[in-house]
C-alpha cells in the first residue's frame, strides 16, 4: 500500500488501494449489520401482531368474535411468516458477524426476500446480495 499526498493539506492520506480482505471484512460487517437492524425492527413490530392474531383466533375459534377462525388464521400464518423472517434476519446476522460464511446460501435467500419481497428494501436487498456473492467464498456445501 502506497500513500498519495493531496493537494489539501487537510485531507488524510489517499491510498492507491486497499488490500481485498479489508474490504470483504467491511462489506460483509455491514450486510451483517443491516441483518441486524432490519431483523429487529421487523420482529419487535411484528411480534405483538404475532400475539394479537392468535388472541383472536382464539377468540372466534371460541365464537366470541363474528370473524371466521379460518380468516383468522391466515393472518397469523402470514404475520407468523414475517416475524420468522425477521428472527431468521438476525441469526444470520449472528453468524455472518461471527466470520462463518458457511451461511453464504441463507444469506443469499434473504438478500433476494428482500429486494423482491419487501419493495421498501430492494435497494439494501441489492447492496447484500452483491457483497455476500462477491465476498463470501463458497463451501463445499455450497457448491453440492
Amino acid at each position: 500500500i502506497t500513500s498519495v499526498t493531496s493537494t489539501n493539506p487537510y485531507s488524510p492520506p489517499v491510498t492507491e488501494s486497499s488490500p481485498p480482505e479489508d474490504a470483504a471484512e467491511k462489506s460483509l460487517a455491514s450486510v451483517a449489520r443491516a441483518f441486524k437492524w432490519l431483523g429487529w425492527i421487523i420482529s419487535v413490530l411484528y411480534a405483538p401482531i404475532v400475539l394479537s392474531c392468535l388472541g383472536s383466533f382464539l377468540l372466534a375459534l371460541v365464537g366470541r368474535i363474528e370473524e371466521s377462525p379460518g380468516f383468522m388464521l391466515l393472518v397469523c400464518i402470514f404475520n407468523g411468516s414475517v416475524l420468522a423472517f425477521g428472527i431468521a434476519l438476525i441469526l444470520t446476522a449472528r453468524r455472518l458477524a461471527s466470520r462463518d460464511y458457511t451461511v453464504r446460501k441463507r444469506a443469499l435467500f434473504l438478500s433476494c426476500v428482500l429486494m423482491v419481497g419487501v419493495p421498501l428494501f430492494t435497494i439494501v436487498g441489492i447492496i447484500c446480495f452483491r457483497n455476500v456473492r462477491r465476498y463470501c467464498k463458497p463451501t463445499r456445501s455450497d457448491t453440492v
